[in-house]
């Protein structure tokens, strides 16, 4: 029972997915970081979907790459976008470190967010509508999947900026070391599945994967003395997008070759 409202809680504060109402208690937070992936399990198959039907009917690039741009925000219900428009915002304020974790928690948005905000949608459709064929849709898809795991883990492994929050509440619920193992556990079947696709693009996925954590865990205790739910929003949606060039960037060496 308690593994089942893990997944309702995962699903709940991870997604705009309807979830049955109910408690929030200790004991069922225990592993709902479990399922986070799930979320990008669900994200990506509709993606692979709609990717796979405008291949088949002819649909065309922008309609393609625009659509497949807006799944992730409508499943995920925008929270992760969030994260990465108020960290944006942080950073460009070349701030103290107090003034910039106030930054993060400020509700309005600043001219910084809407910018990097464009720069980022214009970045991952473009490399969207470079994506071709099942393989490099699938690599592209199972990127939702392994930027979860990897935001799981780095909940898990640094240390928390504020000591409060919503992040840190998971984090202090879950039973962590179990938790790591399964999601490490999963990381390592997705990129095991990414290299039997294509074993180049496995590798490619392996050093996105965990250059990019070291790379955000630098950048998180530098700036910020830690991590918050909205650096993990920034860290997830910025892992996507690397996940969405990747594919495009074999796509077009394939094609090429």
């Amino acid at each position: 029972m308690h593994l089942l409202k893990g997944i309702v809680i995962a699903f709940s504060m991870y997604s705009g997915i309807p979830m049955p109402r109910m408690e929030w208690k200790e004991e069922d937070m225990r592993y709902a970081l479990c399922f986070f992936p799930l979320v990008g399990a669900v994200i990506g198959g509709f993606c692979y979907a709609w990717l796979r039907i405008c291949e088949a009917a002819g649909i065309a690039s922008l309609a393609r790459s625009c659509v497949c741009a807006a799944i992730p925000l409508l499943i995920a219900g925008g929270i992760h976008m969030d994260g990465y428009m108020d960290t944006m915002d942080a950073l460009h304020s070349h701030r103290e470190k107090e003034r910039r974790l106030e930054i993060l928690k400020d509700s309005h948005i600043g001219a910084f967010a809407v910018i990097m905000t464009v720069i980022f949608e214009l970045l991952y459709s473009s490399a969207i509508s470079e994506i071709s064929g099942w393989k490099m849709t699938a690599v592209f898809c199972t990127g939702f999947f392994l930027s979860r795991c990897m935001s799981g883990i780095a909940l898990l492994t640094i240390g928390n900026a504020r000591g409060n929050g919503t992040a840190y509440q998971f984090a202090g619920s879950a039973a962590a070391g179990k938790v790591r193992v399964v999601l490490f556990t999963m990381t390592a079947a997705a990129l095991l599945f990414t290299a039997m696709i294509y074993p180049w693009a496995g590798a490619a996925a392996a050093l996105i994967s965990f250059g990019g954590y070291f790379l955000f865990r630098r950048m998180a205790l530098k700036n910020f003395g830690g991590i918050t739910g909205d650096l993990l929003g920034f860290y997830l949606i910025l892992t996507e997008l690397f996940f969405a060039i990747l594919p495009a960037a074999f796509s077009l060496v394939l094609m090429r070759g």
